[in-house]
């Protein structure tokens, strides 16, 4: 259950920051509200504010449910960060128009869901997935809508001859001027060492970035 008032997150910023023992945190990130569960969000800016002014936050930051949710609420309000959904065959930023918008308002965008639940990476295993449907939240989803993933990773090999599939679908998202950084999920040392090198960040040429649109916009990445 969603619990957006100004009380609740209040408390839950000061029991942090005594579990974490500082008296500040970089961020503080209001997650998955959406038009309906998240009404008051005049109120949750002005406490962000004043929660900076005080010292314990150095930046306001969304992570809107959906990139139309996060729409809706960065006309409402001004934050410093908006984390939303992105990569390769989730080109939803865009569509929805929010990147444009980040653009114009200065608000940093970090791109979360890089390797679209691990698909992108060309490792996932289905049937690692269906085995293990207690630890493993991708399992809710359609088998149909997982192996139309799992197949995804293979539509842009031939524009990548210098990267893993992991390390370009990070290059790709972090081609874009106001997306600041994105979350990759690792899990073990050897990912960490791969998502982590340098050419990671090295921008993609304009051709293959529209090539790379073209992909998405030739091919249905999402069951309807």
């Amino acid at each position: 259950m969603f619990n957006f008032s100004t009380q609740f997150i209040k408390k839950q910023l000061d029991e942090s920051l005594k579990r974490l023992k500082t008296s500040y945190v970089d961020i503080l990130f209001l997650h998955s509200p959406t038009r309906k569960n998240c009404k008051n969000i005049l109120k949750l800016k002005k406490l962000m504010d004043q929660l900076k002014r005080k010292g314990k936050i150095r930046f306001s930051g969304i992570s809107p449910k959906t990139p139309q949710d996060g729409v809706y609420f960065l006309k409402k309000a001004k934050f410093d960060f908006v984390q939303i959904n992105f990569n390769l065959i989730d080109q939803r930023m865009f569509d929805s128009g929010i990147y444009s918008l980040c653009k114009k308002k200065d608000i940093k965008i970090i791109a979360r869901t890089p390797f679209n639940l691990g698909f992108l990476t060309g490792k996932t295993k289905l049937k690692k997935i269906k085995k293990n449907k207690k630890n493993d939240h991708r399992s809710r989803w359609d088998i149909k809508q997982l192996d139309l993933w799992n197949k995804s990773s293979d539509l842009f090999v031939k524009l990548n001859s210098k990267n893993s599939k992991a390390g370009f679908a990070l290059r790709y998202c972090l081609s874009f001027n106001s997306v600041f950084a994105v979350i990759p999920g690792m899990m073990q040392t050897n990912q960490i060492n791969v998502n982590t090198k340098k050419e990671n960040a090295k921008k993609l040429s304009i051709q293959t970035l529209n090539k790379i649109k073209k992909i998405y916009q030739d091919n249905q990445f999402i069951l309807k």
